[in-house]
């Protein structure tokens, strides 16, 4: 076993890493803030060893989060293989310092983080305070890669676009697309989408897009699904009074199950559907974004549904 340390040599690279090494313990173990150790989240971490010997360079950090850090051995706190831990570590620091990109740790008690861990309240000004104009805003939920997000502030450079997802890493593509293309009608989330309206003020949110989200096929799991009664009441909560939401997917049982719910709620008016959207001519272009899954349910020779609806 050896001693994983980040080694830094200037303050802000102390505060980034410092942040970096909080979000790899906080994904393995769960912090206590009282006694100062880290527990095991489960029997596999419980033979992980930590010695009481605060890192240096963290100080400054430490004291602005109230957190202390620990050496620690690395044994099974990274468990990812080293190329793909390479990777991961890269994108999340690089994703810190990101100004088109917000995050939530705790969905118990919701709060938001911008570019350098400081701390923000976007409810009701994301026009004002993010966007700095007053387009009309879209949310991409379960965006992955944020494929549609950028593409669609690419074609519509008068609409505002954030994309959600509750993987940091999944962001960080679309982010880092955004920013290079000199898209400042495009942000990212990182939440769960059970959370929104801690986030959103009602009717802040003009459309909201589904693409290809797990389908969660057992039944068990059916208010899982992004179109489960309860989500389509989380929607009504954000979104402005007849708002456009937009389905996208290939699974034929869930885009079905989803068909059902919107035509069983009074509140809700499908607008249109079909099954097969690259059997004809597309009524709408926009739907020609394609998403890395949707590439690969094509080549698997899937086709692709779509419907739209309001929802009051």
């Amino acid at each position: 076993m050896r001693i994983y340390l980040l080694k830094m040599q200037r303050y802000d690279e102390a505060r980034a890493n410092g942040v970096l090494l909080y979000r790899i313990l906080h994904r393995t173990l769960l912090v206590s803030e009282k006694n100062r150790k880290f527990a095991p989240r489960n029997k596999r971490l419980a033979n992980i060893m930590v010695k009481k010997r605060p890192v240096w360079g963290f100080e400054a950090f430490e004291t602005a989060k109230n957190y202390s850090f620990f050496q620690i051995i690395e044994q099974s706190c990274l468990c990812l293989p080293a190329m793909s831990r390479k990777n991961k570590l890269r994108k999340f620091a690089e994703i810190l310092a990101f100004p088109n990109v917000y995050e939530c740790y705790n969905v118990q008690e919701p709060s938001l983080v911008g570019a350098n861990m400081e701390p923000v309240e976007m409810k009701g000004v994301w026009h004002r305070d993010h966007f700095k104009n007053d387009h009309p805003i879209t949310l991409e939920l379960a965006c992955g890669g944020g494929e549609y997000t950028v593409d669609l502030a690419r074609r519509f450079p008068e609409r505002n676009f954030i994309g959600i997802d509750i993987k940091g890493n999944r962001l960080w593509q679309g982010a880092k697309n955004a920013l290079d293309g000199g898209l400042h009608n495009a942000a990212f989330l990182r939440t769960r989408i059970e959370v929104l309206s801690a986030f959103f003020a009602p009717g802040e949110v003009s459309e909201i897009w589904i693409t290809f989200p797990d389908p969660f096929p057992r039944e068990s799991k059916e208010n899982r699904r992004l179109t489960s009664p309860m989500f389509l009441e989380r929607y009504r909560e954000v979104l402005v009074p007849g708002g456009l939401v937009h389905l996208k997917h290939d699974d034929p049982h869930f885009f079905r199950y989803s068909l059902r719910v919107i035509e069983s709620d009074p509140r809700c008016t499908l607008l249109y559907e079909n099954q097969d959207i690259y059997a004809t001519p597309m009524l709408y272009p926009e739907l020609g974004i394609q998403t890395l899954y949707e590439g690969k349910h094509l080549a698997a020779g899937k086709t692709i549904k779509y419907l739209r609806c309001t929802i009051s």
